[in-house]
């Protein structure tokens, strides 16, 4: 009975790991079901994957804390903001200090804090400990904030301007102090023409000239202050660019009765893409997201969808990957009793949603019967979606989904199966068995003291690759294995002790993520040890 219960329990773990997540499913690699759910009640309000794909999530609650994820998704580490009490954003220098954006109970300025990556304030070191900017002597709300390649910092956010409300753009130096060289005093109030009433949010990112491109709210053409999509560029002095915009720097769109920019992103080219969440006039309820992309002069893009637009979109929240495709996250409309879930599409580069997606370009992930709001999305080093935001169902607990990826078309691999494999179609042909075409080598020789080195190479460097060495020894007319090891594109085994006289083999399978049959092996020349 025994061996019978070990054979099942063998073929069900064949079973499972032969079972190969499709792109569009949540990576059960991310605490085992693509979710994770914080531990105490806060609203995820931004967050940023770092190169090794640990994840960092500012959160607002009670105060604003900054919360550390494994690439596996264990919690690691929490702290709190410093002097930033509510989080508007953060971002992360190549260092590993922290950023933080905000504001605090006690003042109506932008605040912006710099941490190092425990959490403890950098004051000692030559970065801003705690700097609070004030426009013109009324309320101001960061909303964003981003770090230059060259360490200056740049903050932005809706401010009370000389019109009323507008927005504000802050620029610091490296030790933070505001940047006098950037409109003379650090600071720019966006001259529209007029003030937005219902202005909410600004999103903003650096060019590699060192441009700024800032997205949120401006008045509407009659001057209502409806909130129409604003888009400036900002030239590094701080000046708007008379080059954008038909010659005044900014130009702006109305979608529906208040257009908030979400989140902003730059396609190769030069394009940009805008995520915006477009309400009915005055209302905060009735908002469906928004996609807009322009030509880097600020036209509408006309190859992007109907006239440039896409409403409604998946989601607000937008990911830009290096072919022009993008990712875009929010969350679905109000099901039966009011559940919400997180969403992600995926849109070509013409903004059409990629069928290898999912199927139809579109995925969700579901926390619990609640309203789960997303707030954000990243991306890993090899492109996987991360959505951060808000699962409710008694009270708010921030919650992260990573999902996985397509980054070819449809079985790239023509083996009948949509598979991880796909993600790396430039190396495989269409084989009926799904076997990979890659080119390899693997050599074995004696070196110093009769041992032997076996080495392997190949060119499967972008894939998630897994390939099993063995090193063997011809005994009585039959091949038996005296080392083994599993390595990814490259390696070099070497005997730990001189072998015996015989003669000896190196043989290697393939496998890319999961079995992809059968394939032929690669076996070295023989080498004799006498």
């Amino acid at each position: 009975m025994k061996r019978l219960v070990w054979i099942i329990a063998v073929l069900l773990s064949l079973a499972t790991s032969n079972a190969v997540a499709a792109p569009g499913d949540l990576d059960e690699t991310f605490s085992r079901d693509g979710l994770v759910t914080g531990a105490s009640a806060q609203a995820a309000v931004d967050l940023v994957v770092a190169d090794d794909d640990s994840i960092l999530v500012a959160a607002n609650g009670d105060r604003g804390e900054l919360h550390r994820f494994a690439p596996s998704g264990e919690a690691i580490a929490t702290f709190t903001s410093g002097a930033v009490e509510q989080i508007g954003a953060i971002d992360v220098r190549q260092a590993g200090q922290i950023v933080v954006g905000g504001g605090a109970a006690i003042s109506a300025d932008f605040l912006v804090a710099e941490l190092g990556p425990d959490g403890t304030p950098a004051c000692a070191g030559t970065g801003l400990c705690v700097v609070q900017t004030d426009f013109a002597g009324g309320a101001d709300r960061l909303r964003d904030v981003v770090v230059a390649p060259d360490g200056s910092t740049v903050a932005v956010g809706t401010v009370t301007g000389p019109a009323g409300n507008q927005l504000g753009v802050a620029r610091y130096l490296p030790d933070g102090t505001l940047d006098a060289s950037f409109s003379g005093d650090g600071k720019l109030i966006i001259d529209t023409g007029g003030a937005s009433s219902f202005a909410k949010n600004a999103v903003a990112h650096i060019l590699a000239d060192g441009s700024i491109l800032l997205a949120g709210a401006g008045p509407g053409p009659d001057g209502s202050g409806r909130g129409d999509l604003l888009l400036a560029k900002i030239e590094p002095d701080g000046d708007l660019d008379p080059t954008f915009g038909g010659g005044d720097g900014f130009v702006t769109v109305n979608i529906d009765g208040r257009d908030d920019a979400m989140s902003i992103g730059v396609i190769p080219g030069g394009r940009i893409l805008v995520g915006i969440n477009a309400c009915a006039f005055g209302l905060t309820t009735d908002c469906l997201p928004a996609l807009a992309r322009f030509t880097p002069t600020g036209e509408l893009d006309p190859s992007f969808g109907p006239s440039g637009l896409i409403w409604p979109a998946v989601g607000a929240e937008v990911l830009v990957r290096s072919d022009g495709s993008f990712y875009a996250a929010g969350s679905t409309r109000l099901r039966e009793h009011f559940q919400t879930d997180f969403a992600i599409g995926r849109y070509t580069a013409d903004g059409s949603l990629h069928p290898s997606f999912s199927g139809d370009g579109a995925a969700t992930a579901d926390f619990d019967l609640g309203q789960d709001t997303a707030a954000v999305v990243a991306g890993t080093e090899d492109g996987r979606p991360v959505i951060g935001g808000t699962t409710f169902a008694k009270q708010p607990f921030l919650g992260l989904a990573r999902f996985e990826i397509a980054d070819g078309p449809s079985d790239a691999d023509a083996d009948g199966r949509l598979d991880l494999a796909d993600r790396c179609p430039e190396r495989y042909g269409a084989p009926a068995t799904g076997c990979p075409l890659i080119h390899r080598s693997l050599t074995l020789k004696i070196v110093r003291g009769g041992r032997l080195r076996a080495r392997l190479t190949s060119d499967l460097d972008s894939c998630m690759v897994r390939q099993p060495v063995r090193l063997q020894v011809r005994k009585s007319g039959r091949w038996g294995t005296v080392l083994r090891g599993r390595t990814g594109s490259r390696a070099s085994f070497v005997s730990k002790r001189p072998l015996p006289d015989g003669k000896y083999r190196a043989t290697v399978k393939a496998t890319v993520s999961a079995p992809l049959g059968r394939c032929a092996k690669d076996v070295s020349k023989l080498a004799s040890v006498d």
